[in-house]
């Protein structure tokens, strides 16, 4: 389902929306916390090539702040809607407290990092995502169609010293000091499936 009247909009919107992502990552990045061992482990179970870059904080609702025009956005584009868990921006997550220790939510946004990272970087993977929302509609987004498949395929690497690794969360769980933990990687390409 395409908006044709924000798709109309696209190229005078861009530059507002390209400004507020750099800000919420920047906030992110001064505010947010380094990823522990088990999660470093899952980035690179989501292909993010700089794991150490990302931040991630926990916030108790997702919601834009500052620019005016993309507090009307927004809603048009289902970039934040009220069931929002979390939102990637760049090498920032912002994520509700709620969702702060479940595993698939920060392995979907992990995701989006490896895909910016494929994408030459958030100028390029912000355009993309929105043109791809505005064109497909959020659901049936080509990154959100892929982040959920390879978030489903990292879930079910097993830890060889907990085979029940894949139902638990951060906090339940760590193998620091444990190589082997989470061997399985997926190498990802626009445009392809991963490949396990």
């Amino acid at each position: 389902m395409v908006n044709a009247e924000l798709a109309s909009l696209f190229p005078v919107v861009m530059p507002h929306i390209q400004r507020w992502f750099v800000c919420e990552e920047a906030t992110i990045q001064r505010n947010g916390i380094p990823l522990t061992g088990a999660q470093a482990r899952d980035a690179g179970l989501a292909g993010v090539q700089k794991p150490g870059r990302v931040r991630v904080m926990a916030v108790e609702e997702i919601k834009v702040h500052g620019i005016g025009l993309m507090q009307k956005l927004a809603p048009g584009l289902q970039l934040i809607r009220p069931d929002s868990s979390a939102m990637t921006f760049g090498y920032g997550i912002i994520i509700r407290r709620l969702y702060a220790k479940d595993r698939s939510v920060l392995l979907h946004h992990l995701v989006h990092v490896a895909q910016m990272e494929e994408l030459g970087g958030s100028e390029n993977y912000i355009k993309r995502y929105i043109n791809d929302c505005l064109q497909f509609g959020y659901g049936n987004a080509p990154l959100e169609i892929q982040a959920r498949f390879i978030t489903e395929q990292a879930m079910q690497v097993v830890s060889p010293r907990d085979p029940c690794s894949r139902y638990r969360t951060y906090a339940a769980v760590d193998f620091s000091g444990d190589e082997t933990a989470g061997t399985g990687s997926w190498s990802w390409r626009p445009g392809r499936q991963p490949v396990g």
